[in-house]
């Protein structure tokens, strides 16, 4: 037996979401899921306890986060206890907003390839506690930057460490 879980996602006045969700990140030390949705130009953040169980109803968000106005290519969602890291593909570049909503996003520098390169397509994020990955699905690899020297100054930064997907994963567009 498989568990109905489905839901439509709304926003806090339970109007549906104008696309499809364009990253995904779980907190569940705190019961969240929070959703990018590039086109309307917010971060959602959800409850979820009330996803389950399945009713047929819509999903209202509990959190509304707007976009940055540069945050124009919005593609992978990360989370940590205080942020959520929202991936640029067409900057290359991540813009951090704080999980309470207030305040300003702090903008990333611009993520290289470990050699210098510029990356190709980046589609999708994670954290693992003290790095961001992000995975190119133009280059079919994952790419591991700091999170402290990410967000410090400005410029560009190198991946620390990249690898090569599997061939079975080639175009990956999340992590």
């Amino acid at each position: 037996l498989t568990p109905k879980i489905e839901k439509r996602l709304s926003s806090t006045r339970n109007q549906r979401l104008s696309g499809n969700p364009n990253g995904l990140a779980i907190y569940s030390a705190s019961g969240e899921m929070w959703v990018v949705a590039a086109n309307d130009k917010k971060i959602y953040g959800y409850s979820l306890a009330a996803a389950y169980p399945y009713s047929g109803t819509s999903l209202a968000s509990t959190t509304e986060i707007p976009l940055a106005l540069n945050n124009t290519g919005a593609e992978g969602l990360a989370i940590d206890s205080n942020f959520l890291y929202v991936l640029d593909s067409t900057a290359k570049q991540f813009y951090q907003y704080p999980r309470s909503g207030g305040g300003a996003a702090t903008v990333s520098k611009v993520l290289k390839e470990m050699g210098g390169g510029a990356l190709s397509s980046p589609a999708g994020a994670m954290l693992d506690g003290t790095s961001l990955w992000v995975v190119d699905s133009g280059t079919d690899k994952m790419y591991e930057y700091d999170i402290t020297d990410l967000f410090s100054g400005s410029g560009t930064i190198n991946a620390m460490s990249e690898f090569l997907l599997n061939g079975a994963n080639g175009k990956a567009t999340g992590v």
